[in-house]
């Protein structure tokens, strides 16, 4: 999975072309960008994707024709008007699930990451993905058992920098704590 810069078929396109399996669409808060999303990413019929550069098909077991059943569109939902929408989002065809975006949706509500009311969008967006079909998915600092019994299946439990962060400062901690035998 890759995380695009944004809802464009030239960040969407070539990042599938060179081996990503699925794309994480941010900022998405209408059908009618979920389905730009989803035409960025599929070949003909389903989409609007091109053909030229595409470099995975030189390693993968599968060919062109199967290409739009193996790649992962998520959505990500991270406005208050995403969450308005997202019943309708979830039901465009090719959309394979939602990626919530906590930070920024809470941003865009005007409220703070403890408060009930983002709880409760989040709850919404994950309803809306069950109700459609669609796998919910979240960001999340760390193993939040909250959304994990919610349902989403598609967690993010940290950033590359923050993960080698964390080992870095593991590593060196252990190597404070090293006393070489006299």
């Amino acid at each position: 999975m890759a995380r695009v810069a944004k809802n464009d078929p030239l960040a969407i396109g070539p990042v599938l072309d060179r081996g990503a399996l699925g794309v994480v669409v941010p900022m998405v808060e209408t059908a009618d960008e979920a389905q730009a999303a989803v035409e960025s990413a599929r070949y003909g019929p389903a989409g609007r994707r091109s053909i030229g550069g595409g470099f995975m098909r030189d390693w993968l077991p599968f060919d062109d024709s199967e290409a739009n059943d193996e790649i992962f569109v998520a959505i990500q939902i991270e406005t208050a008007l995403g969450v308005q929408n997202a019943a309708e989002i979830m039901r465009v065809d090719g959309v394979d699930g939602c990626w919530i975006g906590p930070w920024d949706l809470a941003l865009s509500m005007g409220v703070d990451m403890e408060s009930p009311a983002l709880r409760e969008a989040i709850r919404t967006t994950i309803a809306a993905c069950k109700q459609a079909g669609k796998v919910p998915g979240i960001a999340t600092p760390g193993p939040q058992n909250e959304w994990l019994e919610a349902g989403c299946l598609f967690v993010t439990v940290g950033s590359d920098v923050s993960c080698v962060h964390q080992g870095g400062v593991q590593t060196l901690d252990q190597f404070r704590r090293y006393r070489p035998r006299s």
